[in-house]
């Protein structure tokens, strides 16, 4: 198996705390890609886009949350 045979694990994190975006972003590494989102709305348009494996939400965000 190479690394071109390795499926990479999508990972959306959607918080509207920029500490915490980069805390857990700075947590994840290959084989992941990384999404982030600040809003509500922004988290579900990435999610919709393509389908991700998980998504870390942070469930109290101003307008929209988990």
């Amino acid at each position: 198996m190479n690394k071109s045979d390795i499926q990479k694990f999508r990972i959306d994190i959607v918080s509207n705390e920029v500490s915490a975006l980069s805390m857990l972003v700075s947590r994840y590494i290959s084989p992941c890609e990384i999404l982030t989102a600040s809003s509500g709305a922004d988290g579900i348009e990435i999610a919709r886009r393509q389908p991700p494996d998980l998504i870390l939400l942070d469930v109290s965000m101003p307008q929209m949350d988990g």
